[in-house]
């Protein structure tokens, strides 16, 4: 299990608990998803922090979940692609 920083709260950006939320999804993300049970177990984490990681995650749009309950599956945002600016033909 590794060692946790307190001084960020799990939700926090930053916190060793996102990060470690995140790393796990990384790891599994052509998996469909992971359970918040899933992740708290994998990330080695309580499963109240894994909550409150996922919802400053969430916040900050990182992830999304699909599904209610224990259906629910949490996966990365996909990275934004840069949008072609416009250029004027003809002007």
């Amino acid at each position: 299990m590794q060692m946790i920083d307190d001084t960020l709260t799990p939700g926090q950006q930053g916190s060793d608990h996102a990060c470690a939320v995140l790393r796990v999804l990384h790891r599994h993300r052509n998996s469909g998803g992971l359970s918040a049970l899933d992740l708290s177990i994998l990330a080695g984490l309580p499963q109240q922090a894994t909550r409150a990681a996922l919802a400053g995650l969430q916040d900050r749009g990182r992830v999304h979940c699909t599904g209610h309950g224990l259906a629910a599956r949490w996966q990365l945002v996909p990275p934004r692609t840069a949008t072609p600016t416009a250029t004027a033909e003809g002007a």
